[in-house]
C-alpha cells in the first residue's frame, strides 16, 4: 500500500535536522512510536505545549508526559531523593513512568 501521507519521510541526517530545527522553533512534529504516531513539541516552550494541547484536542487538566535521556537531564527539573534512584537503577531501562 502506497504512503498516502506525503509529509512522512524516512529517517536520515536530513529529516533529523530538520525535526531538531522545527523543534527548537516550537513547531510540532509527529514522531513514530511502537504503536503510533505521538506529537512531539519542546516541553520548555509554552507555546510548543499548547499547539499539542490544542492539536489533540486534549484537556489542560491532563498533563503531558515529558521523555528524558537521562538523569543529568530530569535533574534540570526535579529533586532526585535516594528512593527515586532506587527505583530507576532497578527498572531502568524498561518500560517504566515515574
Amino acid at each position: 500500500m502506497k504512503n498516502s501521507y506525503s509529509n512522512i519521510f524516512t529517517l536520515n541526517k536530513k529529516i533529523l535536522k530538520k525535526t531538531i530545527n522545527n523543534l527548537n522553533n516550537n513547531e510540532v512534529v509527529g514522531l513514530p512510536t511502537e504503536t503510533v504516531y505521538g506529537l512531539g513539541g519542546n516541553a520548555y516552550s509554552k507555546e510548543s505545549v499548547e499547539k499539542i494541547y490544542r492539536l489533540k484536542g486534549r484537556p489542560k487538566s491532563n498533563p503531558l508526559i515529558i521523555h528524558y535521556y537521562n538523569l543529568k537531564e530530569i535533574s534540570r527539573d526535579i529533586n532526585i531523593n535516594q528512593n527515586f534512584k532506587k527505583l530507576y537503577k532497578h527498572l531502568c531501562p524498561g518500560p517504566v513512568t515515574f
